[in-house]
């Protein structure tokens, strides 16, 4: 009786319908070591290795100040990227989170004669969203988030009195950060 059951269907499964094939999987960002330049708030040459298909990067910037003035500016950070959207075969979309630290060195024209150059080290938050083109390993991305200086350096020498104008020692401690970027990924990963 089974085989007349397996006889009888064996036409209906030879002339059934191929089994769909499967999805591709979602694009993952692009990972290894990249360079890149930043321009923004601020300006940076940036460098950053990415991991765990795209989604864990470690990244550093050495630059200037722009909107603050001009200063050696010193970044650096992890980034994690929760979500990636898929945006084609060869592209992907991640929307990551990041905190960092900056040390930036205030170069300035004084106000008085009493200002000085100061130093500032931050803490920083970071959201940020990257276009990877995964053919030239080219990634577009915009980022930015607040920051808090932690610890900074007096601005005035008071050597003309305490009368002395010094804008920059009353500015507040939260800062904003961002830019628009480019990198380019070497090679090294997926």
């Amino acid at each position: 009786m089974r085989a007349v059951a397996i006889f009888a269907l064996a036409p209906a499964i030879a002339i059934a319908e191929p089994a769909a094939p499967a999805a591709p999987a979602a694009p993952a960002a692009p990972t290894g070591l990249a360079v890149g330049v930043e321009v923004g708030q601020p300006s940076t040459a940036t460098l950053r290795f990415a991991t765990l298909a795209g989604k864990l990067g470690v990244g550093a910037g050495v630059g200037t100040g722009t909107l603050d003035g001009t200063g050696l500016t010193i970044r650096g950070g992890v980034t994690f990227a929760p979500v990636v959207l898929a945006a084609g075969a060869s592209r992907a979309l991640p929307i990551y989170l990041g905190v960092g630290a900056r040390y930036y060195q205030h170069r300035y024209d004084p106000a008085s004669i009493d200002e000085l150059p100061d130093r500032h080290v931050g803490l920083e938050g970071t959201l940020g969203v990257a276009l990877a083109l995964r053919g030239p390993r080219l990634e577009l991305y915009l980022d930015g988030g607040p920051g808090y200086d932690v610890g900074r350096s007096d601005s005035c020498s008071f050597a003309s009195g305490v009368m002395t104008v010094c804008p920059h020692q009353q500015a507040t401690r939260l800062y904003w950060h961002g830019g628009l970027g480019l990198r380019w990924y070497l090679g090294v990963g997926g």
